[in-house]
């Protein structure tokens, strides 16, 4: 069996994921949003907003694999003429009109591993938006952050449990632009000799495809799990069924619209809704020089109105690798394919690994109400 993915061999790793604002030719502005994937152990500085979620107890395990990663971050502007989308969207596909800007923070990491204790450091795709957009909307309000993932497996023990296991991937070489056969885990060579299980979790989320919402709390004040079934033939719809706990009609119809006018790059199905609880509202990041839009920000149990830019601000997305699954993979006596079977820890809310989001800055300004 084989995994067929494009790779170039002179990619470069780099720290941060960045988003670049700008013209590519002649940019008159460079605005950049850092953001990186960590395993909580990761040592790093003091941050102004706080993880969103704990995880229960559970095991340990040595790495965490992604087959598909992306982070994308959107701003709710309907009947704006002026959006933030790169054609990615649904508007610029013509299934929908012009309701949601949104940056690609991240697109397409493929069989990527993210150690324990350790923070994921790799080079990006992203949308660069042109100056008009700048100068229409001065800062990016970021209203949902996704984070979706497709199919996980981990290392435990020694030994790999997940999707593809014992499978190869076909892999561009774009030096020799030749077609290479490579194993699963070809960019970690330490893992050459670790066994390979077929293997899945039993959880809803992290199963195969999962898009978790951060979401502004004025919206959601609490975590939701819901399927969301998106139908692109014969016109577009969307249905919403499976939820976790009552929505609202305005809850309701917030998902549909995003799920409705989103990027068209991948599958929609289960959803997993978490509250911003350390900001109030949206997330508002300035173009320097372009808005001073402030960010309703809780410091020390008090709310500061505090005006964050762009290019002073990172964005941490955290998992706990401490306490990953509940018990030790174990065989499914019903599968022919002797496959495994492990269940990642959640909180009480539903939210897997202790999911978390964290905001540091090097530089904002402080307003008064």
């Amino acid at each position: 069996m084989k995994k067929l993915i494009i790779y170039a061999v002179s990619l470069s790793f780099i720290l941060f994921f960045y988003i670049g604002c700008g013209n590519d030719s002649e940019p008159n502005s460079t605005y950049k949003l850092s953001t990186v994937l960590k395993d909580i152990a990761y040592t790093e500085s003091k941050s102004i907003v706080s993880k969103l979620s704990q995880s229960s107890s559970g095991l340990g395990i040595e790495a965490f694999y992604f087959d598909d990663l992306d982070v994308v971050g959107y701003s709710y502007r309907p009947n704006s003429n002026i959006q933030m989308n790169g054609g990615w969207g649904g508007y610029g596909h013509g299934y929908a009109d012009n309701t949601w800007s949104y940056w690609i923070i991240q697109n397409g990491v493929t069989d990527t591993i993210l150690k324990s204790g350790e923070q994921l450091e790799i080079s990006d795709y992203h949308v660069e938006p042109e100056d008009n957009y700048i100068e229409d909307a001065g800062a990016f309000s970021l209203d949902i952050l996704e984070v979706y993932i497709y199919y996980t497996g981990i290392i435990y023990n020694g030994a790999y449990y997940g999707p593809f296991a014992n499978t190869t991937s076909l892999v561009y070489n774009n030096d020799l632009q030749v077609w290479e056969e490579k194993p699963l885990l070809y960019k970690y060579p330490e893992y050459n000799d670790y066994p390979q299980n077929l293997g899945s979790s039993t959880n809803n989320i992290l199963h195969t495809a999962t898009n978790i919402l951060f979401v502004r709390d004025d919206w959601f004040n609490e975590p939701v799990y819901m399927n969301v079934n998106r139908t692109l033939m014969d016109g577009v719809t969307v249905e919403i069924f499976g939820e976790s706990k009552p929505l609202t009609e305005f809850q309701i119809n917030i998902i549909k619209n995003w799920a409705l006018h989103c990027t068209y790059r991948r599958f929609i199905y289960s959803v997993l809704v978490v509250p911003f609880n350390q900001w109030h509202g949206p997330l508002i990041l300035n173009f320097k020089d372009h808005g001073n839009t402030a960010t309703r920000i809780i410091e020390n149990n008090e709310i500061v109105d505090r005006v964050l830019y762009v290019n002073d601000t990172q964005l941490s997305i955290k998992l706990d690798l401490s306490h990953t699954i509940q018990a030790e993979p174990a065989i499914d006596t019903g599968s022919i394919y002797n496959s495994y079977r492990y269940t990642y820890t959640t909180d009480t809310n539903g939210v897997p690994l202790g999911l978390s989001i964290e905001l540091t800055t090097t530089k904002s300004e402080t307003t008064t109400k």
